[in-house]
């Protein structure tokens, strides 16, 4: 099942928003000027805060202790500058994927992919689905120890079971996570779709 070709003539395809209707040819040109200003505002911004970090850092008259909390602080914004490249390649990329290649590309993991759809979703509910089954594989990865997946796709339906999940293994709650499930809620709600959780997988209808 691939995206539908957002730049293809005569699309009828709409994105829907408060006040907002865009043909699916501008909803690729939205997405493209969203990744460029973000690159060129929010990823130089914070590559100049690393820059400066690092000149702190390199001062002979900072403390030890000072420097380990800069030096961490600096940790934590390289990880961010990658989160941010990482969903600015993904705006870039999204109109060319299916669903499989996106998850593949997503999740370093072994994946049996099926798929029982053939017709096209419409673009701001593959956005969601997509990452909807990217955040909660990434939490069992995380948190269930998952090392293989099986996904099965359907028209109204994702199946997600996982393959030698350590399911003794203790969940630890965080912020990160927390922040994510909310994440989870959010988009179920933008599809109007319902989330099943078992030990050893979990579907989401809509």
């Amino acid at each position: 099942m691939l995206l539908p070709r957002s730049l293809q003539p005569k699309s009828k395809r709409f994105l829907h928003k408060p006040g907002i209707a865009l043909e699916a040819s501008e909803l690729v040109d939205e997405r493209l000027r969203l990744a460029r200003n973000l690159h060129d505002t929010v990823a130089q911004s914070l590559a100049s805060l690393g820059f400066a970090l690092d000149e702190i850092i390199g001062r002979e008259s900072i403390s030890p202790d000072d420097r380990k909390l800069v030096r961490s602080a600096r940790i934590e914004i390289i990880e961010i500058i990658d989160q941010l490249r990482d969903e600015i390649h993904s705006l870039r990329r999204f109109e060319n994927l299916s669903l499989a290649e996106w998850i593949r590309e997503e999740i370093d993991l072994p994946i049996d992919y099926s798929s029982d759809f053939f017709g096209p979703w419409s673009d701001d509910r593959y956005e969601h689905i997509g990452y909807l089954v990217i955040e909660l594989i990434n939490n069992a990865i995380a948190h269930q120890g998952v090392r293989s997946l099986r996904i099965k796709e359907e028209a109204n339906a994702l199946e997600i079971s996982f393959e030698r999940a350590e399911l003794s293994r203790r969940v630890k709650e965080s912020k990160e996570r927390s922040f994510g499930l909310i994440g989870v809620r959010e988009r179920l709600e933008q599809i109007n779709g319902q989330l099943i959780e078992g030990a050893s997988g979990f579907l989401i209808r809509w």
